[in-house]
């Protein structure tokens, strides 16, 4: 009975650390929609959560969410603050 049931818990925790531990990679450019030119330093945040990054210089971010789509808000300074979906596509 004993073995039953530590046999339980150990593939309860396994299975725990793996479903906590599987994130998708959701990665892209944030860009100027008018001008077409990559935003630099970009704040990209997933709502709902702490999580976020910052774009590099040009314009590329990644993000591991636990979900392929994501609601998160994008600042830049000297515009306006934007909701957007964000949504992870098979290569």
């Amino acid at each position: 009975m004993y073995s039953k049931v530590v046999g339980f818990v150990l593939f309860s925790l396994l299975f725990w650390a793996e479903s906590s531990w599987s994130q998708i990679q959701i990665h892209g450019i944030i860009k100027d929609s008018l001008a077409d030119e990559p935003v630099p330093y970009a704040s990209i945040h997933i709502k709902g959560e702490s999580q976020g990054t910052i774009a590099s210089v040009d314009g590329k971010f990644t993000l591991f969410a636990q979900a392929p789509s994501i609601n998160a808000t994008v600042q830049v300074v000297g515009y306006k603050t934007k909701d957007v979906t964000l949504t992870a596509q098979q290569q």
